[in-house]
């Protein structure tokens, strides 16, 4: 075997695994997936809208002069305003074109001192003031450039900057020192002058027009803004300003370096990352083909997602902000209403009322249950009045409890006696109201009401109800869950293959069976026995266990049970571990949400529905040899009938230790891998160790 794969290759297929996730998201999310890592994402073709930022650069920046001259702040000349509305003008559209074609251009930048020019020119009695205004807003643009790398760009910005503020600032000298000019302008925009006669001789005040001001020296009105427009500036002030602005840009500079040095090193950081999950997938591979094992990627490509951004955050160096908002991805992709209904909201509230109520109309309402009271969990030990029954259930709180040892003790009623010994315990009669009468005859009648078949018989459902008692008492879950929860559980179990035929739905969909018409092709067993189990509990009032509860919890109940029945649809199953993984990888389950109280409940019991492979070896062997008995005979009523007979029910050609490796691969184990991370805390739960140990002895069966 080969390991020393070229670094290109390596980098390739982990490039190829990458981009799958990245089109899954894309599917998922309906929006292209962001990585700065991304060969095409590089530094140098990041697009910057310049030109839009210049409009509004040049907007603000006169409506600023507009405000200023009102605010007596600096004085404006209307003869100004076209020729800085023509050059701003100009400028953006130079901008629009050199964008186009040169979309990371800096030159836009230098375009934007012909404006400049103009403007400190106008605001000539507050030169230092605008211009540092100016200067803020393009350097907001530069430091813009230097998340690029184009820091010389910055650096050729802030020398241009200061050659134009000298110029406009020594133009502005040399102009308003000149009284022709100043005078020309003031006798354009004020006929009148800057001296005006007083109006009122006869007292020491004089009422000036607007714009003039009563000059203190002598008795008659002056321009307001005549001394500022007559005075000038230093050398030496204008030297400080510029130094001033020297160091500004200094400043600027070596921010724009610290953002440059800083953009590159997340993106460095990011590339090795890549490049080590791309090495550590390329070693996998070697690995795996040194020792060849069939192996399948279940995970949904929702999952994968999820776990993607996860590595993200734990391999990449991110800033706080950045981390937040990657678990809020998280959060929205592994929350309920992904895809989730939509509430219509029409003018009329009664019209909404009616719309809303028809589109939810055949979804599953999840019940909304009171937390306040969790199960108390027995402490008493099961009984029965049966010794054998009694010896049998000493053992029901470990996980290989052996049922068949309880079916043999109760003469063929397991059901029966497991739900009585689990109702007395877990103290329904107090806790619910439940009849113990109405309790009994339920369970006898439901017992009844299975088939004489080999597996989906009435020990298969007493064996379910085990497991969830196990997952409720022993691994805690009932914990979190109220009295009525833990209930329906029970039933559910009770009820999930009641008048199983021992054929699955692929038969009954394919021979176009009378279930199979009624209920479109569409989880028909499940919606069979569903529908069997509430036709018992209705038909009289002696079997309705659900008869003491209130309306509307009744109405909750029901829907919650028929979630966990129709949640033992092999159809359905991986999309379920999906979902449950998606939960776990991501916000969390919030048992506080209906939702994932329901969820977490669906898992449990599919988790029991096929827990036979993750028992002992000999209950495990036992469960097998039953169903596989219950396989060849629905294959040999598909060859009595014609039909093709379905892969591993061809009693003549199946290997059961193939069919059994290939049940627990890859569908009990990933189940159980994503139940087993979230209940067995304390290490205690043997189900993994024995479907591991199992699947070994099913593989050397093969050998």
């Amino acid at each position: 075997m080969n390991f020393t794969r070229g670094a290109s290759e390596r980098t390739k297929l982990a490039s190829e695994k990458r981009n799958e996730m990245l089109k899954a998201y894309e599917m998922l999310s309906g929006a292209p997936f962001s990585d700065a890592s991304d060969k095409h994402h590089d530094l140098e073709d990041i697009e910057l809208n310049i030109d839009t930022q210049l409009l509004q650069h040049y907007i603000v920046m006169g409506v600023l002069l507009v405000v200023g001259h009102f605010t007596n702040w600096l004085t404006l000349y209307p003869q100004f305003m076209a020729p800085y509305i023509t050059f701003a003008w100009i400028c953006y559209q130079l901008t629009r074109i050199i964008h186009r074609y040169l979309p990371t251009s800096t030159l836009p930048l230098f375009l934007s001192f012909l404006p400049q020019l103009l403007f400190c020119f106008m605001g000539r009695q507050q030169h230092f003031g605008v211009s540092a205004i100016w200067l803020a807003s393009i350097m907001g643009m530069s430091l813009q450039l230097a998340s690029q790398g184009s820091t010389a760009a910055a650096m050729l910005t802030f020398f241009g900057f200061i050659c134009v503020y000298y110029l406009s600032g020594v133009g502005a000298n040399l102009l308003w020192a000149n009284t022709s000019f100043v005078t020309l302008l003031t006798d354009l925009q004020y006929p009148g002058g800057v001296f005006l006669p007083c109006n009122n001789n006869a007292t020491l005040t004089c009422d000036c027009p607007s714009g003039y001001v009563q000059d203190g020296v002598r008795l008659q009105c002056r321009l307001r803004a005549y001394s500022n427009l007559a005075r000038d500036k230093d050398l030496a002030t204008e030297y400080t300003e510029i130094v001033v602005f020297l160091l500004l840009s200094t400043g600027y500079y070596f921010l724009a370096q610290y953002i440059r040095d800083f953009s590159t090193t997340l993106l460095e950081r990011q590339k090795q990352a890549n490049n080590l999950a791309a090495m550590n997938s390329s070693l996998k591979n070697e690995l795996r083909a040194a020792k060849p094992e069939i192996e399948m990627d279940l995970d949904s490509p929702l999952t994968k997602v999820i776990k993607m951004i996860r590595s993200i955050q734990g391999t990449a160096n991110l800033d706080l902000d950045t981390m937040e908002s990657l678990d809020y991805v998280v959060f929205l992709l592994s929350s309920n209403e992904l895809y989730g209904e939509k509430v219509v909201n029409a003018t009329d509230t009664d019209v909404t009322g009616f719309l809303n109520t028809l589109v939810n109309t055949g979804k599953n309402n999840v019940p909304k249950v009171d937390l306040t009271t969790p199960i108390p969990i027995a402490g008493k030990q099961l009984q029965s009045t049966n010794p054998r029954v009694m010896q049998a259930l000493r053992t029901v709180d470990d996980w290989s409890f052996d049922i068949f040892n309880l079916a043999s003790a109760s003469e063929g009623k397991p059901l029966y006696c497991l739900g009585m010994a689990l109702f007395d315990a877990y103290d329904f009669k107090d806790s619910l109201n439940v009849d113990p009468m109405v309790m009994m005859n339920f369970l006898a009648r439901v017992e009844s009401g299975y088939r004489n078949v080999t597996y989906h018989n009435s020990i298969h459902a007493a064996d379910v109800m085990h497991a969830l008692h196990y997952f409720i008492h022993v691994l805690g879950l009932g914990e979190l869950l109220s009295p009525a929860e833990v209930f329906a559980c029970f039933v559910a179990a009770a009820i999930h293959d009641v008048d199983h035929p021992g054929y699955n739905n692929a038969f009954m969909i394919a021979s176009s069976s009378p279930l199979a018409l009624r209920y479109n092709d569409i989880a028909v067993l499940e919606n069979h026995h569903c529908s069997t189990g509430f036709e018992i509990m209705y038909s009289d009032p002696k079997y309705n266990v659900l008869q003491g509860f209130p309306p509307e919890q009744r109405k909750e109940l029901r829907s919650m049970i028929t979630s966990l029945v129709l949640a033992t649809d092999m159809a359905n199953h991986f999309e379920y571990i999906a979902k449950f993984k998606n939960k776990i990888n991501g916000a969390g389950i919030d048992f506080a949400d209906p939702k994932d109280r329901q969820l977490t409940l669906d898992i449990a019991i599919k988790c029991g529905d096929i827990n036979n492979a993750s028992k002992s070896l000999d209950l495990c062997t036992q469960w097998a040899s039953l169903i596989m008995n219950e396989f060849f005979l629905q294959g040999d009523e598909e060859r009595k009938r014609g039909l093709t007979v379905s892969m591993f029910m061809d009693r003549d050609t199946t290997i059961i230790s193939k069919c059994q490796v290939g049940f627990i691969e890859y569908i009990v184990i990933p189940l159980y891998e994503a139940w087993d991370l979230y209940m067995n805390d304390e290490g205690n739960f043997p189900a993994m160790e024995n479907l591991r140990s199992n699947r070994d002895y099913w593989k050397s069966c093969q050998e």
